[in-house]
């Protein structure tokens, strides 16, 4: 493949999965070039939101059930937890569906709503 121009390397490297196209990326620094350049067109790996919300949810100690449009008040030991296992970061995710079932994910209060969006 090394031969090759890089559009047919590109055509050839838009049959890969992305579970092998990482692996062609470990195989040679061209090829990570190439795909970094690229990688808008190329396979991506797309992450459910479900699996971090439960992680928040299970690291800051809150049950994630079904809510209303009721919010969910978190305590300040609560609040530091989050903070420091964000490292800083602010992650706003709103209304999602699992299984037909609507959740809505919790309000930092010490935030300002500019901030969380």
């Amino acid at each position: 493949m090394q031969n090759l121009s890089n559009e047919t390397n590109l055509d050839i490297l838009k049959c890969l999965d992305f579970d092998k196209l990482c692996i062609v990326r470990q195989t040679n620094c061209h090829f990570n070039a190439l795909v970094e350049d690229y990688k808008k067109e190329l396979a991506r790996n797309t992450l459910s939101p479900i699996p971090l919300v439960n992680y928040m949810a299970n690291f800051m100690g809150i049950p994630l059930d079904r809510l209303d449009d009721s919010k969910i008040i978190i305590t300040d030991k609560q609040y530091d937890n989050f903070s420091k296992g964000i490292n800083g970061i602010i992650i706003k995710i709103t209304h999602f569906g699992q299984r037909g079932k609507e959740y809505r994910v919790i309000e930092v209060p010490h935030l300002s709503a500019q901030k969380l969006t």
